[in-house]
């Protein structure tokens, strides 16, 4: 069992899209959370199953850029992420456990709830006994390589407390939006970096 995480608009769902090569996932573009509750998707990657979880977005406020702002306050639509993903947490425990949790943030910029959803999910709920990785999507116009920002991002993420076990920087375009040669090819490298995470 994989878990995903983030804030609503980050891309999980896209991400998920990306790993199964298929838009099997509901998307939303609009400003409106799409998933609202967790929900499966099996995924197959080179003959071996994974159950993927799409979780509730969260409500993740106001977009900062190249720093991570203090801890705030959780709004309500964060405690029923909450509620929602610790049921869900603890139902897959007694069903054989989580193998891997997978924190989806936006790259350009990082949110100002960032910190204090890592402090609930990874510490309080699952106490730090799971794998976590992070996800950094929205890298595909990034000048150079989209792997460049982990030099700086990695530190900022440090410098809340946040450490990851893994990290990958990538693309979760949809197919029909990377017709350009330079897109498609950093969606394809962002596919086979997730899988190799995943496994």
């Amino acid at each position: 069992n994989v878990v995903v995480f983030g804030d609503g608009g980050v891309g999980k769902s896209s991400l998920i899209n990306l790993l199964a090569s298929s838009p099997d996932a509901r998307t939303s573009s609009g400003v409106s959370v799409c998933t609202f509750l967790s929900r499966r998707y099996d995924v197959n990657i080179d003959g071996e199953n994974f159950g993927i979880w799409d979780t509730a977005g969260l409500n993740g406020g106001s977009f900062l850029r190249s720093h991570v702002p203090m801890r705030g306050k959780v709004g309500m639509d964060v405690m029923t992420a909450t509620r929602t993903l610790g049921s869900l947490l603890h139902q897959l425990d007694v069903q054989g456990g989580i193998q891997l949790l997978i924190y989806v943030i936006r790259g350009p910029s990082v949110n100002q709830s960032l910190a204090k959803n890592y402090d609930i999910f990874y510490s309080a709920i699952c106490r730090k006994k799971v794998p976590i990785a992070v996800i950094i999507t929205g890298l595909e116009n990034a000048e150079g390589d989209m792997e460049d920002w982990w030099n700086e991002g990695e530190q900022v993420l440090a410098g809340f407390d946040m450490y990851f076990d893994a990290h990958a920087c990538v693309t979760t375009l949809p197919d029909q939006r990377t017709k350009n040669t330079v897109l498609a090819e950093r969606r394809d490298n962002s596919r086979t970096v997730l899988r190799k995470i995943i496994k």
